[in-house]
Parts: C-alpha cells; structure tokens; sequence
C-alpha cells in the first residue's frame, strides 16, 4: 500500500493545499493509495495525529511507499530525516519526495539518501555539540547549568545583571553533606563504614537509594560544595585542571562546578580535560576540610587493586536470590577462606534475608560442572558478531528516539528564558544519561557477540583468567538463594 502525507501549516499563505499536494503526489504513483492528512499544523510539532497513524501503519507492515510533496513537508531537518529513515529502512518501506526528485527505490534516490543520512549525522553531532557548550557557557556564568540538582541541594533562582538566573540553594540534606565530609576529614573511617553509618542513621541516600562507596565518594570529590579559595585553586592547577576564573575570584565563600570527564586511568589523579569554574551559589565545606578529604581519596587511587576479581572467577556474575544485589567475595583468615556476601544486606541494608555466607569453593564446583554441560551443547560452534539482532535493533530504535527528543529539546532553548532553560537543560541532561547507558548496552551486547571460540577441553583445566572470561561470556547472573546457584545464561 502507498501513503501518501500531506500537511498544510497553520500559516496558509503562499502553501500549496492540500488537495494539490495529493494531486501531485498521485503523479508519482500506481495502485492503491491512502491519504495521510495534517491540516493547520507546523512540522515542528511531532505530535502531528495524521503523521503519527502512519509511523503506526509503516510499523505494522502495513505500507511499503511513502510519497510527499515535498521534505518540508513531513520533516524539519535533516536529523528528523535520519530518525524517519531509520523507522521506513526498517520496516522495508520506500520513500518520494515529488519537488526534490528524490525516490530511494532508484539507484540515484539512494545515493541522495546516503548524501542526506551523512548531513544528518553531523548535524546529530553539531547538537550534541552544542549542548556540550550551551552547558559550559551557562557553568562559565557561575550560573546552574542544568541537570539533576546535586544531594544537598535544591535549584533556586536569582537576578544576575538584571536578568532571572537559576542557582543552587541548600536544602535539609546540607548537613548529611557537612557530616560526611567532616567525618572522612577525621579519619579512622573508611568510604564503606562511612556509608554504613548513615544507613544506621536512617539517612536516605541520593535519588532515595542506599549509600555505598561509590556515592559517598561522588560527594567528596565534587568542589560544589567547597568554600573555593586560593588553596582549592592551587590544588585543581597543580592537578592539570583548566581554571576558567583568576585566582582573586577564590575567595573561600563560593563554590565551584567542575566539568568535563574525570581521568579514568586506573590510580590516575590528573584533571587533564577537566574544567574548573566559580560558581555564583555559597559553599558550605570548608577548604581545608575539602582539601584534607582530597588528599585521602587521592592516596585510595594510588593503591593498587590487587584484589579486584582475584578471589573467584565468578566475579561480578553472582546475585543474592533475595534481594538481587551483587554478591561480593571477601577473604578471612588471612585469605584461607573466601566467602559471599550480600552487598544489599552490608551496603545498602535493604536485604533481611536470613542465610550463612557461603563458601567461594562450595559454589564454583557447582557451577563449573553447569559450564562443562553447556560446552558440550556448544562444541564446535562459534557466535560471532550479530547486527540485525531483535533486541539490538530494539535499542538502535531507541536510541534513535531518544535523539529526537534532545534535538527538539535543544532547538527549544533558542527561544526560552533562563527558568525555562533550566528545566529544558535538566530534561537534555536525563535524556543524554538515558542515551550513554543504551550505548553502553549497545557495547555490551555487540562485545558479548563478538565471535568467541568455545574450547575443546575440560572447563577444569582452563587458567582462572580463561575461566572468568568464559563465564562472563556464558552467563547472564547467578543467584544465589540459601546457598544454591541458580544460573541464567546470557543469550548468544
């Protein structure tokens, strides 16, 4: 079935009707047809009721052609071209445009197709790009850039040179953040006890989850809390940080927004890439409290993680069958012994099940011989790399909506005042974590598929690093539930 789209804006004057659109599209067609109308709507509503029913209609299979009169007609940019093609590629449906000659059934409409992807792609970066800097241009005013508010604080407004500014506020959570970094500063108390004590306390955690190292640690590093002066200054620069603002700026009652991606070298504590910027709100920690944390969390990067996965090659596979937290393996008796433990029940104090810790060697056995029967179903059999996968596919969608979604979000802050820019900014931020972890499930799944050579041996007689790597590319999760394994195979 061909369908054909017309729309006619809200602005009539010097538009072709509606009726003519249909007319011409009709030129470029043979056989059955149904018409798709919008009538007085801008293309830059997405929302549109007739273009929707036919995104539905090509989903379902039910249309192999689209025909428009124009491209302007059915999309504004070439981007919104791209995030169309990707839905009609995708479902076999072919696509006209009768003013720009262009028709992907032919080899020159494909070739002017693959021109149009290439420009939409760059324009997906320019936006991507242009969040990046609208971000920093807002940061580099002192000003809330944008984004979840972090734990301690509420975003607020004020009037900077006569114009309304969103700004952080401290909020009741401003003492947890005062106590934990005055507690760490004393010392005698690591991350994990630290977290441990305000589980003990009652005190929610970020975004009302549990505490752990990972998010007391995310507190302490970041300067927004700090009182900034010339020692906060001088310790960023001698760090490798860029600093936007003179030292005179650091006077020990603002704090600070550091941007950019931290170094992720394994005990790195450069801040090569990183930006350093006077905020506009007050600090509520001390510098020399801030720098004393600092000084700690620098000297826990610079050990070696000798320990890290060395204790079972079942690292980071096994899950509490109660709560569904990770299982962590931790030695006593001088490493004579290795046992489980519920991270839900330690860290998070979410797990109340009643159950002895068990043994690393009483689980890998058990385990092992599941292996050892799996490799058998799999001999000789090699997965490679699979592309047209369902549920890769499924996210490559996804993703493609998400796109969307930021670069009509971006386009909406040409036109908004700043209370309006924050909220949109805060949406883009969602958006844009939303996007990095379906790409780096994406990864996951396409690294997981990567062709893997199942050995001809005995699972026994592999090295532990060859034991932990085909286990993590054969299962999913292990859950434990009174000392049993469960396991759940990953799909390959």
């Amino acid at each position: 079935m061909i369908a054909i789209y017309a729309r006619q804006s809200t602005n009539k004057t010097n538009s072709v009707s509606v009726d003519s659109q249909i007319e011409l599209c009709l030129r470029e067609c043979e056989g059955e047809y149904t018409p798709f109308i919008d009538r007085e709507i801008s293309n830059k509503k997405s929302d549109r009721p007739a273009y929707k029913q036919l995104l539905k209609a090509v989903e379902r299979g039910e249309i192999n052609r689209v025909v428009v009169y124009c491209l302007d007609t059915i999309v504004r940019s070439l981007t919104e071209f791209g995030h169309l093609w990707e839905t009609l590629s995708a479902n076999n449906t072919e696509f006209t445009s009768v003013t720009e000659k262009f028709n992907t059934a032919t080899p020159s409409g494909r070739e002017i197709n693959s021109v149009i992807m290439n420009f939409a792609k760059i324009e997906r970066d320019t936006i991507a790009q242009r969040i990046r800097d609208n971000y920093r241009e807002r940061a580099k005013r002192g000003i809330y850039p944008g984004g979840p508010a972090p734990y301690g604080f509420d975003i607020g407004h004020t009037i900077i040179d006569g114009k309304s500014v969103s700004i952080l506020v401290p909020n009741s959570k401003i003492s947890v953040v005062k106590e934990i970094f005055e507690l760490y500063a004393g010392g005698g108390i690591s991350l994990g006890k630290l977290a441990l004590h305000l589980h003990d306390e009652g005190i929610s955690g970020i975004n009302r989850t549990g505490w752990d190292n990972v998010s007391i640690s995310r507190i302490l590093h970041n300067p927004v809390y700090v009182k900034a002066d010339a020692k906060v200054y001088s310790y960023f620069k001698e760090k490798g940080v860029v600093i936007y603002n003179d030292i005179e700026q650091f006077a020990g009652k603002k704090g600070c927004w550091l941007l950019g991606k931290r170094a992720q070298a394994q005990g790195s504590t450069s801040g090569a890439g990183e930006l350093l910027v006077a905020a506009c709100h007050d600090g509520v920690v001390d510098a020399d409290i801030y720098l004393i944390c600092q000084q700690r969390l620098d000297a826990n990067k610079r050990l070696k993680n000798t320990g890290n996965g060395a204790y079972t090659w079942l690292s980071g596979l096994v899950k509490c069958g109660y709560c569904g937290y990770s299982m962590q393996a931790v030695s006593a008796n001088a490493g004579r012994y290795v046992y489980l433990i519920c991270t839900g029940k330690t860290n998070f104090k979410v797990c109340d099940a009643k159950f002895r810790s068990p043994h690393v060697d009483a689980i890998e056995p058990i385990v092992a011989d599941k292996i050892s029967e799996k490799l058998k179903e799999l001999k000789g059999i090699t997965i490679k790399e699979k592309h047209d996968g369902i549920e890769l596919e499924d996210m490559k969608k996804e993703l493609s909506v998400i796109e969307g979604k930021i670069s009509r979000l971006v386009d909406g802050l040409a036109d908004s005042n700043d209370v309006a820019a924050s909220y949109i900014n805060r949406r883009i931020t969602e958006l844009d974590a939303n996007k990095s972890a379906l790409v780096e499930n994406i990864k996951k799944l396409l690294e997981r598929r990567r062709s893997i050579e199942f050995p001809d041996c005995e699972f026994s007689s592999l090295s532990f690093e060859q034991k932990k790597a085909l286990a993590k590319a054969l299962i999913q999760k292990v859950c434990l539930t009174n000392g049993k394994p469960e396991i759940e195979w990953a799909k390959i």
